[in-house]
């Protein structure tokens, strides 16, 4: 049987490139349907415990923290880009900028260049072995 949605694991990968002396991060989220945190409900299973989480969980409805706690806990879109020497903490997700497409593309090539010379399961035919068990028990 497989777990709930809830806590199946949070696929990423990421790839770092220095270009023209400024690093460039990007960054794919393969299953964005899924929380990357897990759900509320079950305690944000996926972040480890400790005064961060609690501050999570106690102030998921306040309005006046909901932009950072989504930045923390919300779904992720399927790429993010990010130049970090304008945005060391990745807040300007940049991949919708025509300005940075060509960039971006070319990361997206040297991150699948890597995924396929490594034989990454979560780019093989089929369910990723890390979403059935014993990979999804106790999440």
């Amino acid at each position: 049987a497989m777990a709930r949605p809830g806590n199946l694991p949070y696929p990423q990968r990421a790839i770092i490139k220095l270009i023209d002396g400024v690093q460039y991060k990007y960054i794919r989220n393969f299953c964005p349907e899924r929380w990357p945190m897990g759900l509320l409900e079950n305690g944000f299973p996926e972040g480890g415990p400790g005064p961060t989480k609690k501050w999570y969980v106690d102030n998921y409805c306040n309005e006046d923290f909901k932009f950072y706690i989504n930045l923390a806990v919300a779904k992720r879109p399927y790429e993010e880009f990010y130049n970090l020497q304008n945005d060391p903490y990745e807040l300007n997700n940049l991949v919708s900028n025509d300005n940075y497409l060509q960039l971006k593309n070319y990361l997206s090539a040297e991150l699948d260049s890597v995924l396929i010379q490594t034989k990454d399961p979560r780019i093989s035919e089929g369910i990723c072995v890390f979403d059935r068990m014993p990979y999804t028990v106790g999440f």
